[in-house]
């Protein structure tokens, strides 16, 4: 009796014995992934901050450029090449990744873009085009308070002089019209500063680039009403983006 008592206490206290290992060896995995996820939002992080600093030259390259990530957990980085995003914008695409037991098995296409996460690694990515559309959005933005300056010269000029739609303010009398703008096809917006009172950082796009100004080529309405300049900013991949500026009377 004494000794079925002694093998059932034994077994019980096997049991939970490897139970309470069971535990903490659970409780040491999850820490162990919570620590790699805070590693790769650092990392991500990282890599972000990398990419804002140098969008103009990583997206005016159409290959590869890869930043430098941290190899603990045997992390590695991933990256496309200069990839189209939707609409008009182009960038990079990034993935920071953390193998799984059985080794590497995530991939990103470097020519797509497309990331395939391997079913038991850990991945973060840091999507260029996300970062790339903001500061898109916001040159058209700046080039639109540009030509908003532009419209609001003009429709100044024509109520001081009174001549209704006879003259065309976006361009000097050189060119045949009434304004203090010199012509041109396409110049940086440095020669707008004197004439519509507007400061340096107000004729830079987002990308730290002075914008572009034609108030004399075909795309724009010289000698018809309703006259017509333009604003432009340059992205990275070599487009010009234009913002048509309108008289209005």
């Amino acid at each position: 009796m004494q000794a079925a008592l002694a093998v059932i206490l034994l077994l019980a206290a096997s049991a939970f014995l490897s139970s309470f290992l069971l535990g903490v060896m659970d409780s040491i995995a999850d820490h162990s992934i919570v620590e790699r996820e805070a590693f790769l939002a650092r990392e991500a992080e990282s890599v972000e901050n990398w990419y804002e600093a140098n969008l103009v030259s990583i997206d005016g390259t159409e290959e590869q450029v890869l930043p430098s990530v941290s190899n603990r957990y045997g992390a590695v980085v991933l990256g496309s090449k200069r990839v189209a995003c939707d609409g008009e914008v182009q960038a990079h695409k990034y993935a920071i990744v953390i193998p799984g037991v059985d080794g590497i098995g995530t991939t990103l296409d470097a020519d797509t873009g497309v990331l395939t996460k391997g079913k038991s690694d850990q991945v973060r990515e840091v999507d260029g085009c996300s970062i790339e559309k903001r500061r898109f959005a916001e040159s058209r933005q700046r080039a639109h308070h540009l030509v908003l300056a532009l419209e609001n010269y003009f429709k100044g000029e024509m109520l001081k002089e009174q001549y209704g739609t006879d003259k065309n303010y976006f361009i000097d009398s050189g060119c045949g019209g009434g304004g203090k703008i010199a012509c041109t096809e396409d110049s940086p917006a440095d020669v707008l500063i004197a004439t519509l009172g507007v400061s340096q950082s107000d004729r830079e796009d987002a990308y730290g680039v002075v914008m572009r100004f034609d108030n004399f080529s075909s795309n724009v309405s010289t000698s018809t009403p309703p006259y017509s300049a333009r604003i432009g900013f340059s992205t990275p991949w070599g487009t010009t983006v234009w913002t048509q500026a309108t008289a209005t009377f």
